[in-house]
């Protein structure tokens, strides 16, 4: 990304900010937890503007007949806890079309079942903030967290507040820095300078069971980390 910065450069940048380079009883692993828990913040940050799409990862499976559920912490269908969230799941229909596929309530699974065939699904994703860690646990100076437009500062903020409050040192001016990055990000995420958004006519719900498609996945829901998809069944006892 054109914007990342690594933990090293974050630490250092953290450092200066709070004049925290002499300090001898913050460590180094300490200083990267703080980073991480200001990544955090920012990540969410960044999702609930509307500005995920910058991080969206996809993942190309396909359905197991008979089969309601689909791990997705165990490395198979995504890496292992690189998923957080679903940005958008896409049936391929054949011919290469895709069908967007809805998120179901739980109340009315009693009329679907696990799917009856192979059917190809696109799963885009919002993956995990950063952990900037090795995969043995160890700190990975090199590891980069995209800022996409500079946001990485709203992380520094929130390390440098938290890291003040370790010391008992006023943060007020972080905290101050760290409410207007926050409204910065909320505008650019609610700015569209492209065109409005369209309206949709969609096709017959998933609820409808006169509605015919190619492939027999009508919905899915999200349950401890297991993806479930569904087909309509039509009838209920």
């Amino acid at each position: 990304m054109a914007r990342s910065v690594t933990l090293k450069e974050l630490r250092e940048r953290l450092d200066e900010l709070t004049d925290n380079q002499k300090n001898k009883h913050l460590s180094e692993p300490e200083k990267n937890k703080l980073i991480v828990q200001g990544v955090c913040d920012t990540w969410d940050k960044i999702i609930n503007t509307g500005l995920s799409e910058q991080h969206v990862k996809r993942a190309d499976f396909s359905s197991v007949t008979g089969q309601l559920e689909y791990d997705l912490e165990n490395g198979v269908l995504v890496p292992d806890r690189d998923f957080y969230k679903v940005h958008q799941i896409y049936i391929d229909e054949n011919a290469g079309q895709y069908r967007p596929l809805p998120r179901l309530n739980p109340g009315e699974v009693q009329a679907f079942r696990a799917p009856q065939a192979v059917v190809p699904v696109i799963l885009y994703y919002i993956p995990t903030a950063p952990t900037f860690k090795n995969t043995d646990g160890s700190w990975k100076d090199d590891a980069t967290f995209d800022g996409i437009n500079g946001w990485e500062e709203h992380s520094l903020m929130c390390a440098a507040i938290a890291l003040k409050a370790k010391k008992e040192d006023d943060g007020t001016p972080f905290r101050q820095r760290k409410a207007e990055l926050e409204a910065r990000i909320a505008r650019m995420g609610m700015t569209d300078y492209s065109e409005a958004p369209r309206i949709v006519r969609r096709r017959r719900r998933a609820q409808d069971p006169f509605m015919l498609f190619r492939n027999n996945i009508n919905g899915w829901l999200i349950r401890n980390n297991k993806l479930s998809l569904y087909y309509h069944y039509g009838y209920v006892p």
